[in-house]
């Protein structure tokens, strides 16, 4: 599953590209894409191949979790969601962008579409994101982008909530 964007192409993570994402030339592969020399973003290593089982299990999930970002056939970015919408509705988004990227609207560009996507589904009343609390430029995009701040648990964790518009 893809989805295009003005300047990225969005690949929704199936098994195989799952359990593709530790090595990044298997991943490159499965991809049809080239890796950049910064792959892969530093937040999101703990989230690359996380999903493998749960896609091979149920391959109808797709989409509702990793996606990778690619421009131009590079591959720069990835983020997504952590699952289908939960019993009440809510689900929680996650990116990162490989540094030499960021700062030209691609997070925006990506996460704009993946929000669109996840709300074509009608299960889907909130999406949830964290952003370090110490990083205001991911914190001005989940605001650019109707993000809401939800009261805080931790304090270097900043939390944000986008609601369904009825």
């Amino acid at each position: 599953m893809e989805i295009q964007t003005e300047r990225l192409v969005l690949v929704a993570a199936t098994a195989d590209i799952s359990r593709a994402e530790h090595d990044g030339v298997a991943l490159a592969a499965a991809l049809g894409a080239r890796l950049v020399a910064e792959w892969p973003p530093e937040a999101m290593i703990p989230m690359l191949g996380a999903w493998s089982g749960e896609l091979l299990h149920r391959p109808d999930l797709a989409g509702w979790f990793n996606w990778h970002w690619l421009e131009n056939g590079e591959l720069v970015g990835l983020g997504g969601f952590k699952g289908e919408p939960d019993d009440g509705g809510a689900v929680e988004i996650g990116y990162a962008l490989v540094p030499s990227r960021r700062g030209r609207g691609l997070a925006r560009e990506a996460l704009a579409a993946l929000l669109g996507w996840a709300f074509s589904d009608a299960r889907l009343r909130r999406v949830d994101a964290e952003a370090s609390a110490d990083n205001p430029r991911s914190i001005a995009l989940l605001e650019a982008l109707g993000f809401r701040a939800l009261p805080a648990i931790d304090p270097e964790i900043a939390r944000y909530a986008l609601a369904r518009a009825y």
